[in-house]
C-alpha cells in the first residue's frame, strides 16, 4: 500500500452526535447515572454525571474527550480520550501505521470513535470513577497539582472531596 497518496490528519468534526448515539446504544450497559449537560456550545459539550462532585467536569470537544478537575480555582488533573491520529483516503479511516501497513481499517470514522475514544471512556467510568468514595487532591513543593480518586482518604491529600454527592449515584 502506498502511503504517501494519504493524507494525516486528526478529527476534526464534532463528537456531538456521535457520543450521543453511542449512549442511547448503551444505556443498558453497567455505569453511572445518566449523563446531565452543562454547557453546549457549537462543537463542544460539557457534562456531568447526576450526583457526581462538581469539581469533577466532562468535555466532549472536535475529536477528543476530557475528564478535568477542577477545585480552588485551579486544574487538577485532566484524562484525555483521543485525538486519534487517523490516515485518510476517500472513504476509508486507518490507524496504527506500522511499516506502511495499516492495522485497522474502519469505513466510517464512528467505529474509530467508539472503538478509541467512547469505549476506554466507559471503561475508565466503570472501574476507576464508579468505585471510588474520595477525590484526593495534591500539591507537590514545586506548585504541581494532582488528583486521585480513592477508596479511602488520604492524609497527605491538600484536599479530600466525595466523589459522590448522593450516595445512591454510584
Amino acid at each position: 500500500m502506498n502511503v504517501s497518496k494519504y493524507k494525516s490528519t486528526c478529527f476534526r468534526p464534532s463528537l456531538n452526535h456521535p457520543f450521543r448515539q453511542w449512549v442511547r446504544n448503551n444505556q443498558s450497559r453497567p455505569h453511572t447515572q445518566p449523563f446531565r449537560a452543562i454547557r453546549n456550545s457549537t462543537g463542544i459539550i460539557k457534562f456531568t454525571i447526576v450526583g457526581l462532585h462538581p469539581a469533577i467536569e466532562f468535555t466532549l470537544g472536535v475529536g477528543v474527550l476530557y475528564v478535568t478537575v477542577h477545585w480552588d480555582h485551579h486544574t487538577w488533573s485532566y484524562i484525555t480520550f483521543g485525538p486519534i491520529p487517523l490516515e485518510e483516503d476517500d472513504n476509508n479511516y486507518f490507524r496504527d501505521q506500522v511499516a506502511g501497513k495499516f492495522s485497522r481499517i474502519y469505513p466510517t470514522r464512528e467505529p474509530l470513535w467508539n472503538e478509541m475514544i467512547f469505549e476506554p471512556f466507559l471503561e475508565w467510568l466503570n472501574t476507576n470513577l464508579k468505585p471510588a468514595q474520595w477525590l484526593a487532591l495534591y500539591c507537590c513543593a514545586d506548585g504541581r497539582k494532582s488528583a486521585a480518586f480513592v477508596e479511602q482518604p488520604d492524609a497527605e491529600a491538600m484536599y479530600i472531596l466525595p466523589v459522590w454527592l448522593n450516595p445512591n449515584a454510584s
